[in-house]
């Protein structure tokens, strides 16, 4: 079999283990954080509006107003924010796909200055599906994170709770969670 390409295609082959795969899909996830962290960083700033709203204590038609400002902010800027979130992702997918993946590079460098750039950046899809995975990024994966670390204890606690039930010693009290 010829040697893969992908961390997909590195399943079915018979020396994954002993390959680089699974470090390089180690490392795939441990810089998504990173890159999370970048992305909503990035994605809070044209949020600003919506965070003066978190304080409170406004009339009905200003609440009105920030939260459209709101919207309009984060429409008018996420395109143009998703093009170093997508850099990163690109060079953080080279760990787990050793074929290049497409980029929006011909495009970016579009002549005729930024008014023809801002243009073709506003009109192509692939400038709102990066938008889209910097979105998702900046609030789906924070979320994942902080439930899989809050996660990890409970499940080496139930791979630990047999050898704690093993090693009781014989006559002593039942082993209890929240005992008396």
């Amino acid at each position: 079999m010829h040697r893969p390409q992908t961390a997909l295609e590195a399943l079915a082959w018979r020396r994954l283990l002993i390959s680089s795969w699974p470090w390089r899909s180690a490392g795939y996830l441990i810089a998504t954080v990173p890159v999370a962290i970048v992305a909503g960083a990035l994605m809070a700033v044209p949020a600003v509006p919506w965070l003066v709203l978190v304080a409170g204590g406004y009339p009905a038609g200003a609440v009105v107003l920030l939260v459209l400002l709101g919207a309009v902010l984060i429409a008018a800027t996420s395109p143009l924010i998703a093009v170093p979130v997508a850099s990163l992702a690109r060079r953080r997918l080279h760990l787990a796909d050793r074929q290049q993946p497409g980029s929006w590079a011909g495009r970016e460098n579009a002549a005729g200055g930024a008014v023809p750039w801002l243009r073709a950046r506003y009109r192509d899809p692939a400038a709102w599906r990066q938008t889209g995975y910097a979105c998702l990024l900046a609030t789906v994966v924070p979320a994942l994170a902080v439930t899989t670390l809050l996660a990890a204890p409970l499940a080496v606690a139930f791979i630990a709770s047999p050898f704690l039930v093993l090693a009781q010693q014989p006559g002593s009290s039942p082993v209890a969670l929240f005992g008396h």
